[in-house]
Formats: structure tokens, C-alpha cells, sequence
């Protein structure tokens, strides 16, 4: 969208510099006004010598010739008539008070030149007896000849032109704020950008001439590699789409579960990862499943951290207490081990309570589940096939389990 200030007028006057003749048009920006001959034109009457004029689309001599604010790259024929053999000057104004963005010129239709409106000087026309086009006048036996010089020059209406190779900068995210930016170097002043991911346009500001930082919150961003194209337009003509996305790489805190079943613990995490104990790597432990055969003696405190595009985050301790251990450390009794009719779990000389109690068989269903358990529990398992069975224990903080044998 052209930001003109509406309504103006640009005055083009033609002057014979010999006969000291001048003749004058004008383009007038206009809401509502189209390229056609409407009624916000004025249409062109011949004088006694030579005329200046524009064309409407349809082809009208118009001595006052409006069109739209909204125009895009349009040309619009100039028209000189009724010329006699000599020099004419090509003069302008008001085109300072048309918004910067809007570039004027006027082109010579023959070798392409533009002149530019706003800096070029007054440029003289010269018209010779072989000019190609002229009228006959006057009489047979007395013939006058006067030139016409219809498709020569044509007034060019543009919006400036930017550059859409600017580079482009996007932030990384390594923490869970979850808001990221982009940021455009230079962007040049009056340029509208647009930030694009599959869904449309999802963010946009205007350029002031300096680096432009558009920022994406939390709403707009995904774990892992987040792509978005930049567009750049001024006005509502040109729309330019930068050669390069723009790839922002989010990394959360990732996060642990276990299963007591295959005893492994496993991360939905994506990325370059690495399994800790101890605050130590473990050796060749890369993948997203960790399979832990030191859980039941012991506590092992585990993490896993994931790096990606030069970010690294380390998930929170996921600590495994081996149950054998806590019969000595804080108190917890699982017996007998292997059991034929019932299994006793004694919580009374530990410091723990309100558990969640868990017996899930070895093909990982759970045949019994008691919530809020506290104190001493014995549960009938006679009725439990034979094979090996995992006792979970989680409390608030921490998580015990121990393999009991059903006989």
C-alpha cells in the first residue's frame, strides 16, 4: 500500500524554447479512482499549437488524469502533439510531496532510460523533419506539417524496491522460557516483514533501518527443529520471500521414566544423548533407553543430557535405591523372597509413608496397586502365577524396587 498523501498532484509542463509555448498535465493520486477513464479525470482540448497530455487505459487524452493509491509498477503513456520542428524542455514538480516510497520516473520507450523524477534535471526534446510520426495541416497545395509523439515516453508509478538477501539471524533456546527471536540485519525502513511457518504468517514488523528483532513466544515453538520462512513486502505490490529459512533449534529439559519391568529407564528426548550415574557418563550409553542392572543394591543417581546445535540440557537426578540396601538404610522389609502364599512389605521401621505400592508381573502388568500405604501389609500371592514379580515403591521423592519370586 502507496503511503501518498492524498490528494496530490504531479505536474509534467512541456515549453517550446523557441516559440515560448508551455503546456501542462497533471497526475493526480486518488481514492477510488481507477487506470480507466472515470469520472475523477479530466479529459485533454487541443490548443493552437502542441499538446501535453497522459492516456487512461482506454486510450482518453486526459489533461488531469487520476488513479488509485494502490498502483503497482504501472506505466502511463504520455502523450505529445501537434509539434513543429524544434527544441522542448521536459520539466516537473510536486513530486516532493509523494511518500519516498514511491518512485517516479519517466521512460523513453525507446532505449528503456528512466529519469528519475526526484533527482534528474529537465531534459530538452528535440523534434526534426524526420521525425517518424507527424500530421498533415493546412491544404493540399499548401501542406503544414506538425509531429506527434504518442509512444516515445510513458510516466512510470513504482514502489521502491528492497533488497530481500539480507541475513538473517535465529536464536537458540536452551532453557524453558520457550521465547525465541528472529532477527533481520538491516532491515530497511518501510519494509514490512513477515515471519511464515506451514500455517501462514504468524508474526510481522515494520523495518526502521536497523537491525529488526521479531520475537516468538511459547505458542509458536516445538521441541526440536522449528522452521520459518521470512517475507518481505512494501506497500501491496511487492511480496518477496527470502532464499533461506530460518531454523530455530528448541531444547527442553528432557525428562526420565522407568519401567520396573524390563528395569531400563527411557527419554522421549531427541538429539545427541548421553546417560550419566553418578554425575559420570556411562561409556557407549547414547541412546534413548538405559537398561540399569545395578538397581537393586545401592542408590544410583541418574541423568540424561541431550545436545543439539551447540545447547545442552541435563534432565534432574532420577535416583534408584536398591531395596536391599534400604532394609539397612531406612528400614524397608520385603519378605519371604521366593514366596508360595503371601508376601509381607513392613514400612514401619522406615521414615516413608502414604506410598504407592505396585506389584506388576513379568510381563509387565500390574496384579496389585494400594495407594496411601503406610505401616506393615501382608498380601495373599497364591493366587499369583509362578515367576519372578517387581515391587514398586514410590514415595514423594524417591522410587524403590526389589524382584520377588512367586513360587
Amino acid at each position: 500500500m502507496q503511503r501518498v498523501i492524498n490528494p496530490v498532484s504531479i505536474e509534467l509542463s512541456l515549453t517550446g524554447i523557441n516559440y515560448d509555448y508551455t503546456d501542462k498535465t497533471y497526475l493526480t493520486f486518488k481514492d477510488g479512482a481507477t487506470m480507466e477513464y472515470d469520472q475523477f479525470d479530466l479529459g485533454k482540448l487541443p490548443n493552437a499549437i502542441f499538446n501535453l497530455s497522459t492516456q487512461s487505459s482506454d486510450g482518453k487524452e486526459l489533461s488531469i488524469n487520476s488513479i488509485s493509491n494502490f498502483v503497482c509498477g504501472e506505466e502511463i503513456p504520455i502523450s505529445i502533439t501537434n509539434l513543429w520542428v524544434d527544441s522542448y524542455r521536459m520539466e516537473w514538480a510536486g513530486v516532493d510531496a509523494i511518500d519516498s516510497d514511491v518512485q517516479l520516473f519517466i521512460k523513453d520507450n525507446v532505449d528503456g532510460s528512466l529519469y528519475d523524477l526526484r533527482s534528474a534535471e529537465p531534459f530538452i526534446i528535440n523534434v526534426t523533419a524526420d521525425t517518424d510520426h507527424y500530421d498533415t495541416l493546412g491544404t493540399e497545395s499548401n501542406p503544414v506539417y506538425t509531429y506527434q509523439i504518442k509512444d516515445r515516453f510513458s510516466l512510470v508509478v513504482k514502489e521502491k524496491e528492497f533488497s530481500a538477501n539480507l541475513a538473517v539471524v535465529g536464536s537458540q533456546i536452551c532453557t524453558d522460557e520457550r521465547s525465541a527471536s528472529i532477527t533481520i540485519q538491516g532491515a530497511e525502513e518501510g519494509v514490512l516483514y513477515d515471519i511464515l511457518n506451514d500455517t501462514g504468517t504468524i508474526a510481522q514488523e515494520m523495518g526502521t533501518g536497523s537491525d529488526l528483532e521479531i520475537i516468538l513466544g511459547d505458542s509458536l515453538l516445538a521441541n526440536g527443529d522449528n522452521n520459518f520462512r521470512i517475507a518481505a513486502s512494501r506497500g501491496a505490490c511487492n511480496y518477496i520471500e527470502f532464499e533461506n529459512p530460518v531454523i530455530i533449534n528448541i531444547i527442553s529439559e528432557p525428562s526420565i521414566a522407568f519401567d520396573p519391568n524390563s528395569s531400563t529407564l527411557t527419554t522421549s528426548a531427541t538429539g545427541n544423548l548421553q546417560w550419566y550415574r553418578d554425575g559420570s557418563p556411562i561409556d557407549g550409553e547414547t541412546g534413548s533407553m538405559l537398561e540399569v542392572n545395578d538397581m537393586f543394591s545401592g542408590q544410583n543417581i541418574y541423568q540424561v543430557m541431550v545436545t543439539n546445535e551447540g545447547c545442552e540440557r541435563i534432565s534432574e537426578e532420577y535416583i534408584i535405591t536398591g531395596v536391599d540396601d534400604l532394609l539397612e538404610n531406612v528400614g524397608i522389609e520385603v519378605y519371604p523372597n521366593p514366596a508360595s502364599k503371601n508376601i509381607n512389605i513392613n514400612l514401619e521401621k522406615s521414615a516413608i509413608s502414604n506410598v504407592l505400592l505396585r506389584i506388576i508381573s513379568s510381563s509387565g502388568k500390574v496384579v496389585y496397586e494400594r495407594n496411601d500405604f503406610t505401616g506393615n501389609l501382608d498380601i495373599d500371592v497364591s493366587g499369583f502365577e509362578s515367576g519372578i514379580y517387581i515391587v514398586e515403591i514410590t514415595s514423594n521423592t524417591d522410587r524403590y524396587v526389589t524382584r520377588v519370586v512367586k513360587q
